[in-house]
């Protein structure tokens, strides 16, 4: 637990989440990047978080760290429900939206990452359409630590329907208040979907449909 003057800072680790002993510093960005985002519409509140170890390690695969940014001193305008998590991709230079909860009454947004980086709440704008929606990371690769596929630039309450290639229905999905949804990589039964390519269609409460193709490398 961390306190800035922003509002209070939580960071959960699992049990098991390095296979070494490792001291975590949880501190004000030193900076927070001017970068884009994959999906073009966030804009940044600067109220973040630094995360930071003293080896160069990431999280176990399959092990996912909780963070929680509080917001309730920071003064923020505007749709609170619009407010999400990002993480700062150094590899790519980009923000990356986190599946993520706002809560409102005690001025919180809270998400999981397999990733510890630079976070910042900012402001997500949901797509008026399906047609520009994207995945990542595509394909998924539990191997190297991913544990979920995100899915964004989507509508507001959007479907999406995850299909084996034989049209076995694998998985379906919403997307919450800012067009973000996440698929975990597995099915509706709750077991890993196997490696292989999948189509996802895409469809907005308003109308409009989109087909794309996802992978999941084991």
């Amino acid at each position: 637990v961390f306190i800035p003057p922003a509002g209070e800072v939580q960071v959960s680790l699992p049990v098991g989440a390095f296979n070494e002993s490792v001291q975590v510093t949880v501190k004000p960005p030193t900076a927070l990047p001017d970068a884009p985002s994959p999906t073009g519409n966030l804009t940044g509140t600067g109220v973040g978080v630094e995360v930071t170890l003293d080896k160069p390690l990431q999280p176990a695969p399959g092990r996912r760290v909780r963070i929680r940014i509080g917001y309730g001193n920071a003064g923020l305008t505007g749709d609170e429900k619009k407010l999400l998590i990002a993480r700062y991709d150094p590899a790519r230079n980009v923000w990356v939206p986190l599946f993520s909860t706002v809560d409102e009454t005690n001025k919180f947004v809270e998400a999981e990452t397999d990733h510890l980086s630079t976070f910042q709440i900012m402001s997500a704008t949901p797509a008026s359409t399906v047609s520009a929606a994207k995945a990542y990371p595509n394909p998924l690769r539990p191997t190297q630590g991913h544990t979920a596929m995100t899915f964004a630039n989507l509508p507001a309450g959007a479907i999406l329907k995850i299909y084996t290639l034989v049209g076995e229905k694998v998985r379906e999905l919403t997307a919450n208040s800012v067009g973000v949804a996440s698929w975990d990589g597995k099915n509706s039964a709750g077991a890993k979907a196997a490696s292989g390519v999948y189509f996802v269609h895409a469809q907005a409460s308003g109308g409009g449909k989109k087909t794309f193709r996802v992978s999941i490398q084991r």
